[in-house]
């Protein structure tokens, strides 16, 4: 069965669509500017233990513990972490460990290896070895002094808070999104309502027309099934040839009645029960096979000749019987219309998911002005000369209806005859 789907309007389809690219958009642009803040809080924080580190490496002899720890308190910043090593990385100094002399060379770290390449370096958030806790690292070189001089804070929440971004710019964002959600559903709903009394109106008028349509295709075969049984009783003296010649008329003209209803009821599950079509892998290159046998007879009272063309391996994703019908329309179609010893052909080749089949006959072709109404209901090339066939009138309607409902696609061309292109989706277990 064709799985249930969600339907929504054109509108709604623009307004999720829109909405979908308006969010990615802001997701995106948020996040721009988050980052952005965040980086500019970090660079004035760095800034600030920048010019610490300049203040503490003036006239400061890194192996006068006193007079580093004298500028430390000048200095007045609590929690501050000052380490001096020299241009090695060897540690010569550090106010938070005892025996700094002791720690593992510091050449490594992002902060120094950074400053001794760049002149500068820091690195956000590390936990220290020594100290166990987790620190804000800014360093400088002096190449003229020797030595590198490394500060740091300890990330706490407070840190935490100064570096962290402005959220008052992300609820303002959120407001505006929502906003304009709002705005846009309120447009698409009066949208959706114009659309759909457009869209009534046109059914309507569809609906007179189809009626109009129904009702005139109707009368003739019932007005010629009634002149014939009502001659029939009128004259019960009537020679058993005649009469036998009358009832094969009526008879011919209830079974273009019974094409017509069954067609019609066609169209009708197509529009308003499109759940009650199973759907599933459909053979057509079998089903090809036992069309060309079904259509035999036919084509050998007009010395016509059906080449099947297709690949082996043809399997369609949809409904057999509205496959079937498809292909047998169009079929019904070359037959009727194409012309005494005529050809018909058909072919296919893959596109990506698709299936593209070509529908064709050598015969006359039809005239360019009637090309894009062949698929319309009861629409006729040459009225006189189609009900003579006994058509319907719906064989093409049905064609492009049965197509669409499969999420394909039909046209028709000249080319040495009439050409119909059939894209269907291929069958994906």
């Amino acid at each position: 069965m064709k799985p249930a789907t969600l339907h929504l309007t054109k509108g709604w389809r623009m307004y999720f669509t829109i909405l979908g690219i308006f969010l990615v958009y802001a997701v995106v642009f948020i996040s721009f500017q988050n980052g952005r803040e965040k980086q500019f809080r970090i660079s004035l924080l760095d800034a600030r233990l920048q010019e610490i580190n300049h203040g503490i490496a003036i006239g400061v002899d890194p192996d006068d513990s006193i007079s580093i720890e004298t500028c430390i308190r000048l200095i007045g910043h609590p929690g501050l972490r000052v380490t001096i090593t020299d241009l090695s990385g060897n540690v010569v100094y550090d106010n938070v460990l005892e025996d700094p002399v002791s720690m593992p060379n510091h050449a490594g770290r992002r902060e120094i290896s950074d400053a001794l390449r760049d002149g500068k370096g820091y690195d956000i958030v590390r936990l220290s070895e020594s100290t166990n806790e987790k620190y804000f690292y800014s360093a400088t070189s002096f190449p003229e002094k020797g030595f590198v001089v490394r500060t740091a804070l300890p990330y706490d929440l407070d840190l935490y808070q100064t570096l962290k971004a402005d959220q008052h710019f992300i609820w303002l964002s959120l407001l505006v999104i929502i906003i304009l959600s709002l705005v846009m559903r309120v447009y698409v709903s009066l949208l959706d309502d114009s659309i759909r009394k457009d869209r009534d109106e046109a059914n309507s008028l569809t609906r007179r027309q189809l009626t109009q349509n129904i009702s005139h295709e109707l009368k003739t075969p019932v007005s010629s099934v009634q002149g014939y049984m009502e001659t029939i009783l009128q004259n019960p003296e009537m020679d058993r040839k005649t009469e036998r010649e009358f009832l094969e008329r009526g008879l011919a003209q209830t079974r273009r009645l019974t094409a017509l209803l069954e067609d019609l009821s066609t169209l009708n599950r197509l529009w308003d029960a499109p759940q009650s079509w199973t759907f599933g892998a459909v053979d057509v290159s079998q089903m090809m096979q036992n069309l060309s046998s079904d259509v035999m007879v036919q084509l050998e009272r007009k010395a016509m000749s059906f080449h099947n063309e297709l690949p082996f391996d043809v399997i369609i994703n949809g409904n057999e019987s509205l496959i079937y019908s498809i292909f047998r329309n169009l079929a019904d179609n070359s037959i009727a219309y194409a012309g005494q010893g005529t050809r018909i052909s058909v072919s296919a080749h893959r596109d990506g998911d698709d299936w593209v089949f070509e529908f064709a006959d050598n015969g006359p072709g039809v005239p360019k002005e009637h090309l894009e109404h062949l698929f319309e209901r009861f629409y006729r090339v040459d009225s006189g000369r189609s009900r003579k066939t006994g058509g319907s009138g719906l064989g093409l309607a049905i064609v492009k209806n049965a197509v669409q409902f499969h999420g394909g696609s039909v046209s028709a061309v000249n080319d040495h005859g009439l050409k119909f292109t059939i894209r269907l989706p291929r069958y994906r277990a």
